[in-house]
């Protein structure tokens, strides 16, 4: 069995005998904020070789790191009041609707979905904050402007925001 390096809370554990002088260097490195990410982006040859890991170590080691710095998911959420009294009526905010989600990019898919009449909720996952709530902005000009040119209405109830799950735990910002 050979010699494996598992991560936790930036400490290393050993889970098979290494020389002292290994486990301090990884140590010193892996608890640095910079050197995670020089090793996996830039400089993996500076970081790990003055320390003479195996192969098998080494690939636990990058595949454990380039985990740890996958971005995480945001979720992003608009609420809005439909409505058209019109002639054209439930057409004008179904057309409305699916031109906001026609705003959509390749990166940034919104969804949306019926809660009650008239609200509706725009969703949208994506792991760049900044860009899907542009996008989700995008998208409640374009369904208020298509409304208004119909002779409806919209109100937007909850304005475009972010939420991060972190454990089960929502965070609103």
């Amino acid at each position: 069995m050979g010699e494996r390096i598992s991560i936790t809370c930036n400490r290393i554990c050993l889970l098979s005998p290494l020389p002292s002088s290994v486990f301090l260097a990884c140590r010193r490195i892996l608890t640095s904020h910079l050197a995670p990410n020089l090793a996996h982006r830039s400089e993996p040859e500076a970081i790990f070789g003055p320390l003479n890991l195996s192969e098998g170590v080494l690939a636990d080691l990058k595949a454990t790191i380039a985990r740890r710095l996958t971005p995480k998911p945001v979720k992003v959420r608009a609420d809005v009041e439909v409505k058209c009294f019109a002639y054209a009526g439930i057409e004008a905010i179904r057309r409305a609707l699916q031109a906001g989600e026609d705003a959509s990019t390749e990166d940034v898919k919104i969804n949306v979905r019926l809660v009650a009449p008239p609200l509706y909720v725009m969703t949208t996952t994506s792991t760049d904050k900044t860009a899907a709530i542009e996008v989700m902005e995008k998208a409640v000009d374009i369904i208020g402007e298509t409304i208004a040119s119909e002779g409806g209405d919209m109100t937007v109830k909850m304005k475009v925001s972010s939420s991060v799950s972190i454990l089960g735990f929502r965070k609103c910002q």
